[in-house]
């Protein structure tokens, strides 16, 4: 039986490659996270999101109704809406920070890669 030889340099260099690859998947890890809590919220108030993440929509918006005009001094309605349009605002800010999130993670690994290359 024959033995590879081996450079001490292409070891150093596979194992960059399992460092970068390891910080990679943690990486998307916390990008699934970020993704399951923004869908989480949305499925839970009936928001949209887009395969793309790129906006989330509210398919039932809380409206204005003839009620809050005839009686100002009932804030219920009021309260509802505010607080929906807040979850619709975190929703976004979720889904905007998993995106970025996962940009970093991919020019990370991209430029990793592409360092080892050379």
């Amino acid at each position: 039986m024959s033995k590879v030889k081996v450079s001490p340099q292409l070891l150093k260099n596979i194992g960059e490659l399992i460092k970068v690859t390891a910080e990679a998947q943690e990486g998307l890890g916390n990008v699934s996270t970020m993704v399951m809590e923004a869908e989480s919220r949305a499925s839970h108030f009936g928001f949209k999101i887009p395969a793309d993440g790129t906006m989330v929509t509210d398919l039932n918006p809380i409206k204005k109704s003839f009620g809050d005009l005839t009686s100002p001094w009932d804030t219920d309605h009021e309260d509802d809406k505010k607080e929906r349009e807040e979850h619709l605002e975190e929703c976004k800010v979720q889904v905007r920070n998993a995106r970025k999130k996962a940009d970093e993670v991919d020019r990370a690994y991209e430029a990793a890669v592409a360092g080892k290359a050379h």
